[in-house]
């Protein structure tokens, strides 16, 4: 049965208070020791996404985990990838990963800048072929350190999004042109988590922090998600990789099937009806649509994931001075079809086949930069129609080794 422990970790925690939370969360699965024997090369993989500080996991977090896994004698080393338009050597020359360098003692890598190797994916509903750190491959133990954070495209970044981090830009750019979401499953196939130590002292939201108070540990990544998830106020059912972990074998969806140590159920639901509102709240996409003269969304059954972009271009797009002249229709989900007599703003890969149609923009899913640019494209409020990603790449290329 899976397991899932929780320990009490404050908010706003000592050093020491953070360590204690870590130790025990560990040991209630069986200790450092049931995951790597002396001498093992443990890497451990935390979420730093970026620059700042808040919308990241909490520096302590992998301190405390390189330090339990060094006092049993491992080699240890913290290893990260972060978001493709941060410049990761300024992220690992930043005071925070020298403070972090400095409390570990171990070594703390930019996997960016070392070698990748290619691995070939079978059955694979994403792109086929990725590229990994050959650090992260030929470790050991992985220990995945990921946060609690609201994400845009995926409803939540946890223990599987956290290995987006060990794929080359490159990897990523495909993988969101193919399925984003099926590339996080295919992803964890691959680089198989022992163990997970997740920061649950806040949920980062948009850069603020939600209390939230706990370390939480599992070996599943889709049965610590689910929990994660629930206490965001999301049904892990909604959020589509994790319910693909599932059906990948990756771990539970369903709490009555995971043995929860430390917290119950009631709490765990308890916790999501109070950070609903505060995390779980785009709007309907029609809904937002209605506002914007000149503007119609055709819903053919998209997944969760394309309404919460849309929900957010839309959003962006209401602050804007939109001319109501030529119509628009933004075509969403795999069953929507061209309006007739609009420009059509064809949203996603699955609507591939109607690249013709009108404006096609062929990523799984969709950026919500990506629509607003289409939209004002063809409102001629722009002269050019660029993807986000093509933006990326011109302004990051000099750190993006094989891309």
């Amino acid at each position: 049965m899976s397991k899932v422990v929780a320990v009490s970790a404050p908010p706003k925690a000592f050093d020491d208070e953070i360590l204690s939370s870590v130790r025990s969360a560990v040991e209630l699965l069986g200790g450092p020791h049931k995951f790597a024997d002396p001498g093992n090369t443990v890497l451990v993989k935390p979420n730093f996404c970026s620059l700042t500080v808040p919308p990241a996991v909490d520096r302590r977090y992998p301190w405390a985990v390189a330090r339990l896994f060094s006092e049993i004698g491992c080699s240890v080393t913290i290893g990260e990838n972060p978001v493709v338009d941060t410049p990761s050597e300024k992220l690992f020359s930043s005071p925070h990963i020298e403070e972090l360098r400095t409390k570990s003692g171990v070594e703390v890598v930019n996997l960016r800048a070392e070698e990748m190797i290619d691995v070939d994916i079978p059955d694979s509903k994403s792109c086929g072929r990725m590229s990994f750190s050959k650090r992260v491959l030929e470790a050991d133990v992985v220990v995945g350190v990921p946060a609690i954070r609201r994400h845009l495209m995926t409803g939540a970044t946890l223990a599987i999004k956290n290995m987006y981090g060990t794929v080359a830009p490159s990897t990523r750019l495909r993988v969101h042109r193919s399925s984003l979401n099926w590339g996080l499953v295919e992803i964890n196939k691959v680089v198989k988590q022992k163990l997970i130590v997740m920061d649950g002292t806040n949920i980062v939201c948009d850069g603020s922090l939600i209390p939230l108070g706990y370390t939480f540990a599992s070996t599943d990544p889709a049965s610590i998600d689910s929990v994660a998830a629930t206490c965001m106020g999301f049904d892990p059912r909604r959020v589509d990789h994790i319910r693909y972990a599932h059906e990948a074998g990756l771990g539970e969806l369903d709490l009555d099937k995971i043995e929860l140590v430390g917290i119950t159920k009631e709490e765990i639901l308890k916790l999501g009806d109070q950070n609903r509102s505060k995390v779980v709240n785009w709007r309907d996409p029609k809904e937002v649509a209605s506002e914007i003269e000149g503007l119609e969304v055709v819903m053919g059954d998209p997944c969760d994931s394309c309404i919460r972009t849309l929900s957010t271009a839309l959003q962006e797009l209401k602050k804007e001075d939109i001319k109501r002249e030529p119509e628009v229709a933004i075509l969403i989900g795999p069953n929507a079809r061209p309006v007739k007599d609009k420009v059509n703003v064809i949203a996603g890969k699955c609507l591939e086949g109607l690249s013709d149609e009108g404006m096609s923009i062929g990523f799984c899913p969709v950026y919500a930069a990506d629509i607003v640019s289409a939209v004002k494209y063809a409102k001629g409020m722009s002269r050019e129609f660029g993807y986000l990603w093509d933006e990326i790449l011109r302004t990051r290329e000099k750190d993006l080794p094989g891309a």
